[in-house]
């Protein structure tokens, strides 16, 4: 792998949904290693359903669109905040993950890149 990637997503508003896929997919074609932890309202991006209920005009593609493009991302969604949230595993999409933040700070401390949306 060329490097890695870590992103946290903490909001489903449009303009703060998309560009963690559009990185995540410009980061896979680079041959970089992706991980996108998800907490507060952004594990509503990874709920069943739920990418497809945010959008943003003018967009060129749909959220559901850029999620598929950024296959092979791994996808954690945060243990405290799926508690509060009555969410288990079952209500996200195939593959999220589920763990606490000690987990995304591992993630981070390896990572050449990590930002925040």
């Amino acid at each position: 792998m060329a490097g890695k990637v870590v992103i946290l997503s903490l909001s489903d508003a449009p303009d703060k949904a998309f560009p963690p896929f559009m990185i995540a997919a410009g980061a896979l074609a680079s041959e970089m290693e992706v991980t996108i932890y998800f907490s507060m309202s952004g594990l509503n991006i990874i709920r069943k359903g739920g990418a497809e209920k945010i959008s943003m005009p003018g967009a060129p593609m749909s959220l559901s669109d850029l999620v598929g493009m950024a296959k092979g991302t791994k996808y954690i969604a945060c243990s405290t905040t799926c508690a509060m949230m009555k969410l288990e595993k079952t209500d996200f999409i195939d593959g999220v993950e589920i763990a606490g933040v000690p987990t995304f700070l591992n993630e981070a401390k390896d990572a050449n890149i990590v930002l925040t949306f």
